[in-house]
């Protein structure tokens, strides 16, 4: 399993939760909203793993960080989460 975010500490301790129950996680530290990090990391998780099955697109906005916004702001980043977790994936799929 590849896991792909933006912040490494996280990253580390889901792999190591996931490693606990036999599993192998790869962690692969990418913001998929900077052009070339999502085929970055894309070709990465290929070069550990061989292969991609299936990619689960969440880019998410935090609930702390949309409460402290103008809503027009939150309604702009919202607007672009759903553009991320719908057509960034394509880009490294193949």
């Amino acid at each position: 399993m590849a896991l792909v975010a933006r912040r490494l500490d996280r990253l580390e301790a889901l792999a190591a939760e996931i490693s606990q129950n036999g599993r192998r996680a790869v962690v692969i530290t990418a913001d998929v909203t900077r052009d070339g990090d999502l085929e970055r990391a894309a070709r990465e998780a290929r070069a550990a793993l061989g292969r991609l099955d299936v990619v689960v697109a969440n880019a998410g906005l935090t609930t702390t960080a949309a409460s402290s916004k103008p809503t027009s702001s939150v309604s702009s980043e919202r607007s672009t989460q759903r553009s991320t977790n719908s057509r960034r994936p394509a880009a490294g799929s193949s």
